[in-house]
């Protein structure tokens, strides 16, 4: 990795942070095996926000450069302008602030179209636990609607669950999933392992999620967990999680959705993520897996 980086390490854990690239966390690294996707094709370069539409890309039908990772969205989409996530915000360059040896913050600049400034905290708890402090601040003059979107973008292939709501399904955001979604015993799961575009939109019972992703030292879950659901309604795209796979590049995206807000002037708007790194027990199968991890993370709540 070419770009100037911040580390958090507790023993075979690292979280690579990359505050002069939108805050990301550009990669998750476990004995040194990386879970989230960073883009081949832009390794060499650094953002120019003036010349984004210029950098190299398989996915040409999108306005906006997939550098990877992990980060802070704004929902609604349909405000984005051109399409396309403010430029400030997911490629600019956020001041890094280290807090203590496995506490750091990455603040962006104010966005000179929205108004809004994005602080994001990560704070690594132990060798297999840390969580993501969201923060969105309204700068402006003027009151706006906003939605925190945390996505994270994971090595595929990988299979994403999610606890359902009795009779819910997915909603085809875009796309063709084919048979990449399932249900088995009030569990969900959506399957990305092979390279076909599409989106799904899900309005789940619990607020914990858990992305098996396949390396070479076997499987790891990549489990996290966020407050209470409110109602459909309280969200900017009218569900709180999303899930989408790329048709061009080998990742899928876990995205979580904070209740959208009519964020007044000088108003901030926060939303915290905690998340727990699993490697898999052998012995036990994928249904035994997932729900040895909820009843965890019930019992550490």
């Amino acid at each position: 990795m070419v770009w100037e980086t911040e580390i958090l390490k507790c023993n075979d854990l690292e979280l690579i942070l990359v505050p002069g690239i939108g805050g990301r966390l550009m990669d998750v690294k476990y004995k040194s095996v990386s879970l989230l996707f960073q883009n081949p094709d832009l390794l060499s370069y650094q953002p120019d926000l003036t010349r984004l539409l210029e950098l190299p890309t398989r996915a040409t039908h999108l306005s906006f450069p997939l550098w990877g990772g992990e980060k802070t969205w704004i929902a609604p989409d349909a405000d984005w302008p051109d399409g396309a996530p403010h430029s400030y915000l997911d490629s600019g360059q956020y001041t890094f602030q280290r807090h203590q040896s496995n506490c750091a913050s990455m603040l962006s600049p104010v966005c000179p179209q929205s108004k809004l400034q994005i602080s994001r905290m990560i704070e690594l708890r132990d060798s297999g636990n840390w969580t993501i402090r969201h923060k969105v601040i309204n700068m402006g003059e003027k009151p706006r609607l906003t939605g925190i979107w945390s996505v994270m973008m994971t090595q595929t292939p990988a299979s994403y669950f999610f606890r359902t709501i009795a009779g819910a399904t997915p909603k085809v955001v875009f796309g063709e999933p084919g048979e990449a979604y399932s249900c088995h015993n009030g569990v969900g799961q959506i399957t990305c392992d092979v390279q076909q575009e599409f989106k799904l939109g899900i309005h789940p019972e619990s607020g914990m999620t858990a992305a098996r992703i396949q390396t070479n030292i076997g499987a790891l879950w990549l489990v996290n967990r966020g407050k209470i659901m409110e109602q459909p309604e309280h969200y900017a795209h009218g569900h709180a999680l999303e899930f989408y796979n790329s048709g061009h590049y080998d990742y899928g995206e876990l995205e979580w959705h904070s209740p959208a807000v009519q964020l007044q002037p000088e108003q901030a708007v926060e939303f915290e993520l905690d998340y727990q790194l699993l490697l898999e027990d052998k012995a036990c199968s994928t249904d035994k897996m997932f729900k040895m991890i909820e009843d965890r993370q019930g019992n550490s709540a």
